[in-house]
C-alpha cells in the first residue's frame, strides 16, 4: 500500500511538471494580454466617457464588438487562474482501480458551419440562429471531409451535440446516412456572450426536430437548458469545460464526436476552430479529477 502511495505521488508530480513549460508560456503571453487589455480599456472609456451607451447603429456595434475583445482577455486569464491552481494542487483524488492512467479517448472537435450570426456581427441579437446557406453546404461538405480522414463517420461510437440549432444542423449534415448514435447535452452549448448564444425551449426543438426523441439525453435535457436569466460567469464556463471533460471519460465509447461551438472548444484547445472546422485529440485519463491533451 506504501509502495502504491508513492507511485501515485511521483505521477501526480510527473503530471504537474509536464504542465508547467506550457503555463510558463501562457504567463508570458499574459503580459502581452494586459498590454492589449489596458489598451481596450482606453478605447472603451475614450467612446462612452460620459457613462452613456452609444446611440448610433456603428458605434452600438464597435462598443459590442469591444466588450467580447475584453471578455476574451478576462477568459484568458481566468483560464490561466485555473490552470496554475490544478498544477499547483495536483489531483484531489489518487487513481483507484475504477481510474486507469493509460484510458484514452479519440475525439474529434467539431465546429458548427456558419450562421447568420457568423456572417454580420449585427446578427447577434438573433435568437438561437441556424446555419445560413454556406454552413448548410458546409456541413454538407463535413461528411465528405470526415469520410477522407482515418476514422469514417460511420466509425464513430457516439456524436454528442450542442442544442443550439446550428451545432444540431451540422451534426446531421456530417453524419448523414450513418447509423451513429446521437446524444444532445447542454455542457457544449455555447458560453453566453449574446443572444444568438441563448437556445430555443426543449418543446420547441422537439416539434422541429421529431428526431431528438430518439437521441440520448433528450430525457434529462430541462425546457430552458441554456440557463435563461441566470448568465454563466467566466469561471462558471471553465468548470463546465471540466464537467465536459469528466462527462466524456465516464462513458464508456472510446472514439467520440463532440460537435459545438467556437468559444466553448477555444477554451479546451487554446484556439478558435473555423466553422465546420474540425481537430482530433486523445485525452488520456491522469487521475480522477482531469484529462490530458496529448
Amino acid at each position: 500500500a506504501c509502495a502504491a502511495g508513492l507511485r501515485d505521488a511521483d505521477a501526480a508530480r510527473a503530471l504537474r511538471q509536464r504542465r508547467l513549460p506550457n503555463l510558463r508560456a501562457e504567463l508570458r503571453a499574459a503580459r502581452f494580454a494586459a498590454a492589449l487589455l489596458f489598451a481596450a480599456a482606453l478605447l472603451l472609456a475614450a467612446m462612452q466617457s460620459d457613462g452613456s451607451y452609444p446611440s448610433s447603429d456603428s458605434n452600438h456595434w464597435v462598443f459590442v464588438v469591444l466588450c467580447q475583445f475584453l471578455r476574451e482577455i478576462w477568459y484568458f486569464f481566468s483560464g490561466l487562474v485555473h490552470k496554475l491552481r490544478k498544477c499547483c494542487c495536483g489531483p484531489k483524488v489518487a487513481p483507484g482501480p475504477s481510474t486507469s492512467l493509460t484510458a484514452t479517448k479519440r475525439v474529434c472537435l467539431i465546429r458548427h458551419g456558419q450562421g447568420a450570426h457568423n456572417a454580420s456581427i449585427k446578427n447577434w441579437k438573433l435568437i438561437d440562429p441556424p446555419l445560413n446557406e454556406v454552413g448548410l453546404a458546409q456541413a454538407a461538405k463535413l461528411c465528405e471531409t470526415l469520410k477522407a480522414g482515418e476514422i469514417k463517420p460511420r466509425e464513430f461510437d457516439v456524436v454528442c451535440v450542442s442544442p443550439l440549432t446550428r451545432a444540431m444542423q451540422t451534426a446531421k449534415g456530417g453524419f448523414k446516412g450513418t447509423k451513429v448514435p446521437f446524444h444532445v447535452t447542454p455542457l457544449l452549448r455555447e458560453r453566453m456572450g449574446a443572444p444568438c448564444d441563448a437556445g430555443k425551449p426543449k418543446s420547441e426543438l422537439l416539434k422541429l426536430n421529431p428526431e431528438m426523441r430518439g437521441w440520448g439525453g433528450i430525457d434529462q435535457l430541462e425546457e430552458e437548458w441554456w440557463g435563461a436569466g441566470t448568465g454563466e460567469t467566466e469561471w462558471a464556463l471553465l468548470e463546465r469545460v471540466d464537467a465536459l471533460k469528466a462527462w466524456v471519460h465516464a462513458r464508456p465509447e472510446r472514439t467520440i464526436a463532440l460537435v459545438g461551438h467556437g468559444g466553448m472548444f477555444a477554451r479546451i484547445i487554446g484556439h478558435h476552430l473555423p466553422n465546420c472546422g474540425h481537430q482530433w485529440v486523445n485525452w488520456t485519463t491522469e487521475a480522477s479529477d482531469g484529462t490530458v491533451l496529448v
